[in-house]
């Protein structure tokens, strides 16, 4: 019966270590994802105020590589990515935008 406690409790632990890897490093994809789409969610809602209908949709996002900027907490990726919005007729195509990590999550750095 121990045995069964010990196998539980390392089959446990596992799903733990695997997420403490992925607090360090890089953005992932989705967190990029998230940080770009919260910029959008802000623009639309000042569109809305003021008395704005149309909305800025992030259609397609790709994560290609991220590379960190030497001496800082900032993240510089290149990502592809298609917008679509008043006067935007899905446009999009490859780009580099900086990341860094917020109490509140990963975020757009301007």
């Amino acid at each position: 019966m121990s045995n069964i406690l010990k196998y539980c409790r390392v089959l446990a632990l596992v799903p733990l270590l695997t997420l403490t890897g992925c607090g360090s490093g890089e953005p992932g994809e989705d967190d990029m994802r998230n940080a770009i789409q919260a910029q959008f969610d802000r623009a639309n809602e000042a569109t809305r105020a003021a008395g704005g209908g149309q909305q800025i949709v992030l259609s397609e996002f790709k994560k290609l590589s991220c590379a960190k900027v030497n001496g800082s907490t900032v993240f510089a990726c290149t990502v592809t990515l298609r917008v679509d919005g008043p006067w935007l007729n899905n446009a999009g195509g490859t780009t580099e935008l900086k990341f860094t990590r917020a109490d509140s999550g990963w975020v757009v750095v301007e």
